[in-house]
């Protein structure tokens, strides 16, 4: 970072590296109460906060912004030491591993033309840079800090019942040294940028849109465009000079931008699935051709089931006639599972037609194959 950043820390935390194995799961709660103490001063509480944990194996420290500044250490990926700033961390790594480090300094003319650069040069290089912290005023200027998205540790903020991603986190659970220092006056846009990137790849599956491709897409989505056109235009344009991410585009990027933009359709009740599921099916019971033959939401005490348990069977009238049409030959019962973010499976019942094509006539989604299995076939 900055020497002006730098040296606004040096009165906020010492400037000395510590070993990450001096931070015992109990640094968190060590840190909150060192946050919410006046009675002494931070450079005399550190210490003694740090020597009253326990030693315990190394463990990689990650930055929340929700916790005092305390166990902001930036790790490098090879080392066991934490590092309090970008600075200390690149010069370690020069002295102690051989790597040098460029360091550019660019001019522009205001904060939409460096935007306008940043952009560009992320989709070039496959990478991605987001800030850190919320802008800072210092005196008549503004400062920004970026560092890489692939930094710091993966914080989960769910419940678990989503599975996680088959490529799994960007996270490295480390620091990548690039980062940036863009200080904005009046009639300038100063950026202070060091480009090499450590502890990762450079793949443009790992970035993410950017919020212009982002505006863009929700725009066309907003106007009525089907999903799938979109991802049609989107993959049959011509890739000019080299692979970005929106030529990656999936259904679930579309999916996020409608929820994040507030683009609704009809199925969706609402922003929470279990709940929009609920509303879903009695908003079907209230109608006379009801295709909702059985339901079990989560939570939901049921004798034959646990409270875990989810199971929801659709039947429409015209599968129904199709099964009694068709089902004397044969009958196929088919299991897919993977198919959303939950781990749930999807169930279909298949007759074969007159042209021997086979023929959903039911469905059924859970969590589980085996009473649900029973279940299925018996209602249908």
């Amino acid at each position: 970072m900055e020497d002006s950043e730098t040296e606004s820390n040096d009165k906020a935390k010492p400037s000395t590296y510590v070993r990450e194995s001096d931070i015992g799961a109990e640094g968190n709660d060590e840190a909150r109460m060192l946050g919410n103490s006046d009675a002494m001063d931070y450079e005399e509480q550190l210490p003694q906060r740090l020597s009253q944990l326990k030693e315990v194996d190394v463990l990689k420290v990650s930055v929340d912004n929700k916790l005092p500044r305390v166990l902001d250490y930036f790790s490098f990926l090879q080392c066991s030491l934490s590092f309090l700033t970008y600075d200390t961390l690149r010069t370690h790594i020069q002295e102690n591993h051989d790597v040098s480090f460029e360091c550019q300094e660019i001019e522009f003319g205001c904060l939409a033309e460096f935007e306008e650069w940043k952009i560009s040069y992320e989709k070039v290089n496959h990478v991605r840079h987001v800030m850190n912290c919320s802008e800072q005023e210092r005196l008549e200027k503004r400062v920004r800090y970026y560092h890489c998205h692939r930094s710091f540790n993966f914080n989960s903020k769910g419940t678990g019942a989503r599975c996680v991603k088959s490529m799994g986190t960007n996270k490295i659970g480390s620091t990548c040294p690039s980062n940036m220092q863009v200080t904005i006056t009046e009639d300038k846009c100063c950026l202070k940028f060091f480009p090499k990137h450590m502890g990762h790849t450079q793949d443009v599956g790992r970035t993410f849109l950017h919020g212009n491709e982002r505006t863009e897409l929700a725009g066309r989505l907003s106007q009525g465009v089907p999903v799938g056109r979109v991802l049609q235009d989107v993959r049959s344009a011509t890739i000019a000079a080299s692979m970005e991410r929106i030529h990656l585009l999936e259904k679930k990027d579309l999916h996020n931008i409608k929820r994040d933009f507030d683009i609704g359709y009809a199925t969706k009740k609402h922003e929470n699935d279990a709940v929009s599921v609920r509303l879903w099916v009695e908003e079907m019971k209230r109608q006379s051709d009801n295709p909702v033959l059985y339901f079990k939401q989560q939570k939901q005490v049921d004798p034959n089931f646990q409270d875990e348990d989810f199971i929801l069977i659709i039947m429409t009238d015209f599968q129904a006639e199709q099964l009694l049409k068709y089902g004397e030959d044969k009958i196929c019962v088919d299991g897919t599972h993977g198919m959303t973010a939950y781990d749930f499976q999807l169930f279909t019942i298949v007759v074969v037609d007159r042209y021997g094509a086979g023929m959903p006539v039911a469905f059924c989604f859970s969590n589980r194959g085996d009473m649900c299995l029973c279940l299925f076939i018996s209602n249908v």
